[in-house]
């Protein structure tokens, strides 16, 4: 079996996987923003 102090140390790393991948994520999509007021082409049907 595994002991709570795995358990603990399992879901802290878990945690961070996931923090990290939510940051890249929101920082991304802020980018796509940005670059689609800069740029009118962007703002186009197809762009």
């Amino acid at each position: 079996m595994i002991s709570e102090e795995t358990y603990r140390i399992h879901r802290i790393i878990i945690y961070c996987f996931v923090l990290v991948f939510e940051f890249f994520g929101l920082f991304g999509n802020i980018n796509l923003v940005v670059l689609t007021i800069r740029k009118k082409s962007l703002r186009t049907k197809y762009g």
